[in-house]
């Protein structure tokens, strides 16, 4: 077929390399009519032209199983470790930033986002962050506090991280 030129619906690429469409002629044209019929993601089934008695009632909820949305992994939870009276390990470097092992620094920031997602901590009937009373931002602070080893004057960089992760789950919801 030359280049740039768009085979017609239906047809299998061997039908017009000759720029016929006769199918009298093709070799690859099977002589029975069984032919193998593949909806685009769906199971496999043949359909005999010569036998139409088959019933195809089996085959309906084989392929409704395979159209349905595959899930993912879904939304971390709180660590075990979070109201054990096991504190993460998390400090702040000299920039103010969040740090810590890899593995106590992770278990911080997953437990962060389960606090965020949260509605009895911080629900999402504000427009805004800067709207959610100070007394839910106490409570969770207080909460952090108690599960880790910051100092105080980390509270500020926690919230701005618990404001985007905030955010981002009040727009999934809305989104869904």
């Amino acid at each position: 077929m030359p280049k740039g030129r768009k085979r017609p619906r239906g047809t299998r690429l061997g039908e017009i390399s000759s720029g016929t469409n006769d199918m009298a002629n093709d070799t690859n044209v099977l002589e029975d009519s069984t032919l193998p019929i593949q909806p685009q993601n769906q199971a496999r089934f043949y359909v005999h032209s010569l036998d139409h008695s088959r019933d195809f009632s089996g085959i309906e909820p084989e392929i409704s199983k395979l159209s349905m949305k595959k899930r993912g992994r879904g939304s971390a939870k709180l660590s075990d470790e979070w109201d054990s009276g096991v504190k993460i390990q998390v400090t702040l470097n000299e920039h103010g930033q969040l740090f810590g092992v890899r593995e106590q620094y992770n278990k911080f920031i997953s437990a962060l986002g389960a606090l965020a997602r949260m509605g009895t901590y911080l629900p999402l009937n504000y427009e805004r962050w800067s709207n959610m009373p100070l007394d839910k931002l106490d409570i969770v602070w207080k909460d952090v506090e108690a599960n880790t080893t910051l100092p105080p004057e980390a509270k500020k960089i926690v919230l701005q991280t618990l404001n985007g992760m905030w955010r981002d789950w009040k727009a999934h919801v809305k989104a869904n």
